[in-house]
C-alpha cells in the first residue's frame, strides 16, 4: 500500500487515495514536483500500467513520465543526477596511455637492455593500478604513506 509523505504544513492533496493523487498531479501538469516511492518494482510497474491506463480513460492523451520509484531506484536516480558522469576507458586506450606514462618516467627496471618496457610489463602495471584504485587506494594514500615513510626512516 503506498503512503503519502508530503514536506510542507498545508498538503495540496485534495484526496488521500494514492492513485487519485497521481492522477490529479498528471492531469494539472506539476507530475515534475512530485516523487512516488513504491516497495516493490513488481508493484512499481503495475501501478504504471493501472495509472496510464486511467489517465488515457480520464484525457484522451498519454501520461508524462511517472516518477514513481523504489526506495533503490530513487537513490539511483538521485546519485546519479549528483554524480558527474564519468566514462570508462577501453583496455586498449589505458594500455596506450600507460605505455606513454612508463616512457616518460623512463622505468629502466622494467625495461631490458634500455628497451621500453613489454606489452605484458604495461598490461601487468595497469591490472595492478586498477585494482588498487578499485579498492579505494588513492594517490594521495599514497602519497601520504610515503611522506610518513620518509619521516620515520631512522626508526626501525
Amino acid at each position: 500500500m503506498p503512503l503519502l509523505l508530503y514536506n510542507t504544513s498545508e498538503p495540496e492533496f485534495t484526496s488521500l487515495d494514492f492513485n487519485e493523487v497521481v492522477l490529479t498531479a498528471a492531469r494539472s501538469g506539476a507530475l515534475a514536483r512530485h516523487i512516488f516511492l513504491l516497495p516493490t518494482g513488481r508493484y512499481v510497474r503495475e501501478v504504471e500500467r493501472k495509472l496510464t491506463r486511467r489517465h488515457f480513460e480520464l484525457t484522451k492523451r498519454p501520461i508524462e513520465r511517472l516518477p514513481v520509484y523504489t526506495i533503490g531506484s530513487f537513490a539511483t536516480e538521485f546519485y546519479s543526477r549528483l554524480q558527474p558522469r564519468q566514462r570508462d576507458i577501453s583496455p586498449e586506450v589505458q594500455l596506450a596511455l600507460m605505455q606513454t606514462a612508463i616512457g616518460n618516467v623512463e622505468l629502466e627496471y622494467y625495461g631490458r637492455g634500455g628497451r621500453a618496457p613489454s606489452l605484458g610489463v604495461v598490461e601487468r602495471i595497469t591490472r595492478v593500478i586498477n585494482g588498487v584504485r578499485a579498492d579505494g587506494i588513492m594517490p594521495s594514500d599514497f602519497k601520504s604513506d610515503l611522506e610518513f615513510a620518509k619521516a620515520n626512516e631512522d626508526t626501525p
